[in-house]
């Protein structure tokens, strides 16, 4: 009984194991550049219920912001949702998460628009990525 009990644990296991190794993993993309001689980089992630981004310079002084859009699909409707938050100020680097509002949650994509400014040089751009 007790040999029984140890291979049905290993089957249950093992195929725990094969599930979550299935499940989708968090996807990112970035972008970098320059501003007034400084570096600038920015990034944006999804995961099963939201959407992040960041943006970072090498300048102390820098005025940096990122702006996040999260798109989604809440349980079986086909119209997607949106949610889109910020963050900014005048530090190293600034981040900002959009989370689905309803559950259960697709992820459609998640857009960053990332803006640093240092003196009179601004750098944009924008990253986007999907599951």
């Amino acid at each position: 009984m007790k040999k029984s009990k140890l291979k049905a644990f290993a089957v249950s296991a093992a195929a725990l194991a094969l599930i979550v190794s299935a499940q989708p993993a968090f996807a990112a993309s970035s972008v970098s550049g320059s501003a007034g001689g400084a570096w600038t980089s920015g990034s944006s992630s999804i995961g099963s219920s939201s959407g992040s981004g960041n943006t970072s310079s090498g300048s102390g002084s820098a005025y940096v912001s990122v702006e996040v859009t999260y798109r989604y699909y809440y349980g079986l409707a086909t119209s997607p949702r949106s949610v889109i938050k910020s963050n900014s100020g005048y530090q190293p680097g600034v981040s900002v998460t959009a989370s689905a509002e309803y559950l259960p949650a697709q992820s459609i994509d998640s857009t960053a628009k990332h803006v640093v400014k240092v003196g009179n040089a601004t750098w944009t751009d924008t990253s986007s990525t999907t599951p």
